[in-house]
Formats: C-alpha cells, sequence, structure tokens
C-alpha cells in the first residue's frame, strides 16, 4: 500500500510538471515565433504603443533603445511649428494711442520649408512690423512685432493668428489690453432692429457702439451677442442668426456693460414650389 501511494505520487508530480514545462513552452513560442502564438494560444488585441516598451532594453547603463523595435508611429511627436509666446497683456494704454510693440516669434521646427504663411490680428491690435515672409526655411524662425492701440475704455482682448502649411495651422496667441483716458460707450443700436427670417436661413446682425464724444464705432466682432431663445434662433459670436423654429426672439449684442437690442421673427420655410 505505502509502494502504491508512492507511485501515484510520482505520476500526479510528473504530471504536473510535464503541464508545466508545456505550458513554459508554449508561453516562449507565443512571444518569439515569427509565425504568431503557438496552438491554443489566442492572440492579444494589437497595441502600437506596447512597443514603447519593448523597445527599450537594459544593459549596463540602464535602458536604452532596442535597435530591432521602433517606435510607434503615432507617439506624441514635436509640434511642426510654434507661436510664442502664446498669451501677452499689454499695459494700461491712452484711448487713441499706439503701444510700444510686443515681439512674437515663429518657429518652423521641421526639416520642410513653411509656406503659405499669412499674418493677422483681431480687435484693437496691429501688426507693426515682421521679418517673416511668406515661407520659412526649415529650422529657421521670423519675428512679428504687435502694438495696441485702444480706441475706448475698458479691457480689450484680441488674437495674433498666423496661417501656413504645418499640420498644427493656424497659430494663435492670446492678446490683452486695457484702453484709459477717452471716450466712454454710451449705447448700444443693433442692424436690423427689427427682422425676419425662414427656418433654416440666416441674416447678418451689426452693432455700433456710441461714444461720449460723439463718435460711432462698428463693435459688431467685439460684442458679446446672445439670443433670448436658442430653439427658436441661434446667433454665432460675429453676430450671424440662424432660424430654428417659427417664433420671436431679442437679439442681445453686449460690450462694456451696455446692452443693445433687436427683435427676430423666425417664420416657416416657404413651401417648395408645385410642379
Amino acid at each position: 500500500m505505502h509502494r502504491t501511494n508512492l507511485t501515484a505520487n510520482s505520476i500526479w508530480t510528473a504530471l504536473i510538471l510535464s503541464l508545466f514545462l508545456t505550458l513554459l513552452l508554449g508561453v516562449g513560442t507565443c512571444q518569439t515565433s515569427p509565425q504568431g502564438p503557438a496552438s491554443g494560444f489566442s492572440s492579444l488585441p494589437p497595441n502600437p504603443h506596447r512597443a514603447i516598451f519593448s523597445a527599450l532594453v537594459p544593459d549596463s547603463s540602464g535602458w536604452t533603445q532596442n535597435p530591432s523595435t521602433a517606435i510607434p508611429s503615432d507617439f506624441p511627436a514635436t509640434k511642426p511649428a510654434t507661436l510664442t509666446p502664446t498669451r501677452a497683456t499689454y499695459r494700461k494704454q491712452q484711448v487713441g494711442t499706439s503701444s510700444p510693440p510686443k515681439t512674437f516669434t515663429l518657429t518652423n521646427k521641421q526639416t520642410i520649408a513653411l509656406a503659405g504663411i499669412t499674418i493677422s490680428t483681431t480687435g484693437d491690435f496691429a501688426v507693426s512690423a515682421t521679418t517673416c515672409g511668406t515661407t520659412l526655411a526649415p529650422k529657421a524662425n521670423c519675428a512679428i512685432d504687435v502694438t495696441f492701440t485702444p480706441f475706448d475704455n475698458g479691457i480689450k482682448l484680441g488674437q495674433l493668428i498666423v496661417n501656413d502649411s504645418a499640420s498644427n495651422s493656424p497659430l494663435i496667441s492670446y492678446l490683452k489690453g486695457k484702453g484709459a483716458g477717452g471716450p466712454t460707450l454710451v449705447s448700444i443700436a443693433i442692424n436690423p432692429t427689427n427682422a425676419t427670417v425662414a427656418v433654416g436661413s440666416t441674416l447678418q446682425f451689426q452693432a455700433f457702439g456710441s461714444y461720449s464724444d460723439g463718435s460711432r464705432k462698428n463693435i459688431t466682432n467685439e460684442a458679446l451677442w446672445s439670443s433670448s431663445d436658442v430653439a427658436i434662433a441661434t446667433i454665432t459670436p460675429g453676430g450671424l442668426a440662424t432660424g430654428v423654429a417659427p417664433g420671436a426672439v431679442t437679439i442681445i449684442a453686449a460690450y462694456e456693460g451696455i446692452d443693445g437690442a433687436a427683435t427676430l421673427t423666425v417664420t416657416s420655410s416657404e413651401a417648395m414650389p408645385t410642379k
């Protein structure tokens, strides 16, 4: 009986050892076989970022890249072009006068030329000088000088925008300044003041500010636009309204703490012509 137990134990030990070796050799085949995983093993779903780890092998000095394994092509790369700084704040400026320029740098980090370069600004900001042309050589940079000339009092926001052939175009720097010592905004008038538009159609509104010195300025792009009911009509930051459903809404343009209002009536879409 004692001999039988020993034999049974030996058999079980041999079976367990054999199973362990089979599994071990199977895993090895799954990892190294150029034909894919061994029979009986399901392959893992592809994950390109797993190559980041397999691309690194240890040596005496630490981790180095395995020359036989490439880093995945979708691994984050350096931006092909940059515009710096990305934000700039100008000192308080007398209304109607221009500030000293602030310099922005456009850098091409590619090994090919940057093409189709155009530069623009919004708000009370303007390009006063630039060394940039319509193209920029590889690994080169150029300068853009921007001044701030406030038309009236208060906080002013704007952008420096560079469009080019880089994949991350457009490049934008956000600008901020404050005008002081000039005329104050008295009222805002919206044109048209009472309009009608069909469902699905658009209508452009404009906003005009009247100032304490009698001057008038188009503030369509500076004003904050809103609709009293977006289920009836919506409006973009530039004052373009779209009819959504029949009804009437109030269109509001707000700027420097002053509001202007207009009425927009949305009608049903025109019936299709009969044949």
